[in-house]
């Protein structure tokens, strides 16, 4: 492995973790969000007990409501992934 391999593995081990965190800390405020609230994909799916690709599926099939764009990001309103929680 080259020095450039071994700087690009350590930096994407980095980032999933930090990746894991926020989500650990998101699911943790999830219940004190307000409806209005905003959770990315990964939140969702970790709530939801899915994959991130069945979170999409669902969306485009209309199981899941549309998320909303906040610059080029993608989020669901946490009312929306409540409801769906219920049922």
């Amino acid at each position: 492995m080259t020095a450039s391999q071994l700087s690009t593995s350590r930096n994407a081990v980095r980032a999933n973790g930090n990746i894991e965190e926020r989500v650990r800390r998101a699911l943790a405020r999830f219940s004190a969000q307000p409806d209005d609230g905003l959770v990315d994909v990964r939140v969702v799916a970790a709530l939801l007990g899915r994959s991130t690709a069945s979170i999409w599926r669902d969306t485009a099939k209309g199981r899941l409501t549309k998320p909303i764009k906040v610059g080029g990001s993608t989020r669901w309103r946490a009312g929306d992934v409540r409801a769906a929680l219920r049922g």
